[in-house]
């Protein structure tokens, strides 16, 4: 397995789709499943460390209130992307070493969005 790759004071605008972020402490570039349960489970041992994942970078632009129940009415309201946080990236699956959960419910965010698409706005 490759290491994962830590970095200190990493900007996070360089990072996001809309460059907005200031710099992150710690900054961990896991590149596999494994990788990510690893990172998460350092971090837990450390008490004075928060978690955040953030996945292509566009997740750090605050929704609120999107979830599995929200979203085609979201999509269907206008919205051309959801910011998706926790509902996406259950933290207590990853300590679990779950990470097929965050996948699974990519691909339910995923069909949901389809499906909005699909019936069109909302009237």
């Amino acid at each position: 397995m490759t290491p994962v790759t830590t970095t200190q004071s990493v900007p996070l605008a360089e990072r996001t789709t809309l460059r907005l972020g200031g710099p992150a402490a710690r900054f961990v570039h896991a590149t596999t499943a494994a990788e990510l349960v690893e990172a998460v489970r350092t971090a837990d041992a450390a008490d004075d460390e928060k978690v955040l994942v953030l996945g292509g970078g566009s997740n750090l632009v605050p929704t609120g209130g999107v979830n599995l129940q929200t979203a085609k009415d979201f999509i269907r309201a206008g919205a051309s992307a959801l910011g998706i946080g926790a509902d996406l990236v259950d933290l207590q699956a990853l300590r679990r070493g779950d990470a097929e959960l965050v996948t699974e419910r990519a691909r339910k965010f995923l069909s949901l969005v389809a499906e909005a698409r699909a019936e069109g706005p909302a009237s």
